[in-house]
Parts: C-alpha cells; sequence; structure tokens
C-alpha cells in the first residue's frame, strides 16, 4: 500500500481557514530569483535583497494558487496602493512573515474580495498595542487571554484587521484606513473544527448593508493565520 504523504503545516494552515472554492500556495522559505515574470521582477528591481526574497516567494505562491484554481500561468504585477493585481476574473491575496509565505486565490464570481494575513504568534510590541487597539478590543483580548493564556490575543486581533484591510474589493474607492476597521467578537474553534472566527466593522457608512466582515483564523507552529471572504455565495462550511 502506497504511503500517505502528510500534507505540510503551511498548507494545513491555509486550508484551516480558506473556503473550498479558494485556493492557496504556501511555503517556508524564499524562492529563486528566476521564479517572477518580467512584469513581476520590474516591480522588485531596486529592492534589497531581502525584500526581493520575499516579494520572489510571495509570488511563486501566487503562481502556484492561480495554477490550482486552473488558471493559465499569468504575471501578479503590483498595483497603485501595493496590493497584488491579479488576473481578470480572480481576486486574492498575498502574505508574508517570518517562516511562512502564501497567497491565496478565487474566482470574482465568488467572491468580491478575500484577504489573508500571517503574523508570529508572539504579543505585539507595546507601542503597537497602544496605538492599533481600541478600548473594546483591549476588553476583547483580556477576556479572550484569561481563557487562551498561550494565545497572543493583541497579534490576533491585529491580524484580523490586516486581513478585513486586504479583502477590501479592488474596484471602486480604496480600503477605510487599519486603524478605523475594529473586531468586534471571536470565537474560539469548537471541538472538531480546524478554526475560530471572527467579525470585524467597517467604519459607520463606509459601505450599504451590513458594515461587518467576518473571518476565520488558525494558530499553529508559532503562526497566526487570518482570512477574510467577501462571498457571493455561502462559504461552504
Amino acid at each position: 500500500m502506497a504511503r500517505t504523504e502528510r500534507p505540510r503545516t503551511e498548507e494545513v494552515l491555509l486550508r484551516a481557514v480558506l473556503p473550498p472554492w479558494a485556493y492557496g500556495a504556501a511555503r517556508a522559505g524564499d524562492a529563486a530569483p528566476g521564479e517572477l515574470f518580467a512584469s513581476e521582477a520590474t516591480v522588485c528591481a531596486d529592492a534589497g535583497p531581502r525584500r526581493r526574497a520575499e516579494f520572489t516567494a510571495g509570488r511563486w505562491c501566487a503562481h502556484r494558487a492561480l495554477a490550482a484554481l486552473g488558471g493559465a500561468p499569468a504575471a501578479v504585477p503590483r498595483g497603485p496602493r501595493g496590493a497584488p493585481v491579479w488576473p481578470m476574473g480572480v481576486v486574492g491575496s498575498i502574505t508574508h512573515c517570518a517562516g511562512f509565505r502564501a497567497a491565496a486565490v478565487c474566482r470574482s464570481r465568488d467572491a468580491s474580495g478575500l484577504g489573508l494575513d500571517a503574523e508570529p504568534a508572539e504579543p505585539l510590541p507595546a507601542r503597537v498595542r497602544a496605538r492599533m487597539l481600541t478600548a473594546r478590543e483591549t476588553a476583547l483580548a483580556d477576556g479572550m487571554r484569561r481563557r487562551l493564556p498561550r494565545l497572543p490575543v493583541d497579534r490576533l486581533l491585529f491580524s484580523a484587521r490586516e486581513a478585513a484591510y486586504k479583502a477590501w474589493p479592488p474596484a471602486g474607492t480604496g480600503p477605510p484606513p487599519l486603524r478605523a476597521l475594529s473586531v468586534e467578537s471571536v470565537t474560539e474553534p469548537g471541538p472538531g473544527a480546524p478554526a475560530g472566527d471572527f467579525v470585524v466593522r467597517l467604519p459607520d457608512g463606509w459601505a450599504p448593508g451590513d458594515p461587518r466582515l467576518h473571518g476565520r483564523w488558525h494558530a499553529a507552529a508559532g503562526l497566526l493565520v487570518t482570512c477574510v471572504v467577501i462571498a457571493r455565495r455561502p462559504p461552504g462550511r
């Protein structure tokens, strides 16, 4: 009997937060410069070695996520606001932190936006926490910290905001300021569930309809991964 290959930690992290109709790719390290399309290489031509390696690894993940979605090989250049520009009919996101690079994509018919963020599972620096967290988020973090003392909940709230910011649809006006977003609630994973849930509230009057964005989070192997999908159909979970 053939041995079943065990999924890599990076793959498990992505699968935990993505809906079944979204596809992703991840890796632990950087990629060779030859992985870039010409239009992508131009973007980071003047960057230092570290930034160029991160950019290349992110695009390596993006190319493989697009292939998993069933698309033809395509460049993913950078737009005016610094966000990746995906092929027509695709929305997605790229993230990287120490030891983790990843990208996730889905069809625009299924979602108007997808935001992915990865962070080290470490507390935020005190100055960042004081500047970024609202009083409500601080109270939320304090309550969660008593139940989950090993989880850096302030970092989780920060990552949830980042994912919501990156999920903002590419068409139309830009996203609200990151500091104007607020995490309204966080739900811990239930028995047997791969991930927890969270809700991020948009600033008043920023968008018509429901001012909340829903996301999922997962923590493992010293990493936190969050994802917000602005779905056009039920996530299927």
